[in-house]
């Protein structure tokens, strides 16, 4: 969408920049995309099922594009709980990926996974792009290696959270807004595909049931879900594989900090590297 020249594309060096940097970019691109078009790609990627956190304007247009799809509603909480929620974890959030981001963004700085990717995606044997066509396995369910958690943290930014701060995630700032939504899917969803989770008193037998599932080892899982955590889950899941990159991101920061230091000396643009120049010239 943002590529074309009709939709403020303005073209440098043969080259078009995604304009994505707007705080409506997702939405406008949602608004313009035909429910027809919308089908068509979700049923080329085969997805089987989704999340709508942090993507909430998205609902009702998949939702209609997919007319037999069971519903599985995160109902459960109160304004109020969930007003505390939200406001509790996102400056806990937003602390834990500033710091964990300055560590995995080492990455950033040049095109280092021109090499570090495709060398990855070797080394195992293939498992960025099994994960990419197929979705599975799911890095909240199962055993992330450090190839996949490694483009995984490379490509989060652009092909996920972009799309959350460019107008798809709706805050519900009042009690009236919250609960509509919920009795807007109750009005339009037939009961018979339609669950709302209590994660307090419900079980993976009674999720079990909605789905349809017998047989697998999950749903005899007795009581209630228990709790986890919410920060970094996924690193967690896999600390082995989270703490063997952590060289490797030192590795790139420790590179990145040298070619700052020779480019300062070469182009001589930067003050503060030549006061400690000067200083150590000094000492000696």
């Amino acid at each position: 969408h943002w590529r074309r020249p009709e939709n403020g594309c303005r073209r440098f060096g043969g080259m078009c920049p995604w304009s994505a940097n707007k705080s409506e970019a997702g939405l406008v691109v949602l608004n313009h995309t035909a429910p027809e078009r919308l089908a068509k790609e979700i049923s080329r990627c085969g997805v089987e099922a989704m999340a709508f956190d942090g993507i909430d304007h998205l609902w009702w247009p998949i939702y209609d594009a997919s007319p037999d799809a069971k519903v599985v509603s995160m109902s459960w909480r109160t304004y109020k709980e969930y007003r505390k929620s939200r406001d509790e974890f996102s400056w806990q959030l937003l602390t834990v990926y500033w710091f964990y981001g300055m560590l995995v963004g080492s990455q950033m700085l040049l095109p280092y996974n021109a090499v570090i990717i495709p060398l990855l995606e070797h080394v195992s044997g293939g498992e960025m792009s099994r994960w990419l066509t197929t979705g599975q396995p799911a890095p909240t369910l199962a055993f992330e290696g450090p190839a996949r958690k490694y483009f995984r943290q490379a490509v989060g930014w652009r092909r996920w959270y972009l799309h959350m701060i460019g107008g798809l995630e709706v805050w519900y700032n009042t009690q009236v807004e919250y609960e509509a939504f919920f009795e807007e899917a109750r009005r339009r969803i037939p009961p018979e595909r339609f669950f709302e989770w209590d994660m307090r008193r419900h079980t993976m037998k009674d999720l079990c049931n909605f789905l349809g599932i017998t047989q697998h080892p999950e749903c005899q899982v007795p009581g209630a879900l228990p709790k986890v955590p919410n920060l970094l889950y996924i690193e967690r899941l896999a600390p082995l594989s989270t703490l063997a990159l952590v060289p490797l991101y030192v590795f790139l920061h420790f590179l990145n900090w040298q070619l700052l230091n020779f480019c300062c000396g070469v182009c001589n643009c930067c003050p503060c590297f030549f006061e400690s120049r000067r200083r150590r010239a000094k000492v000696e």
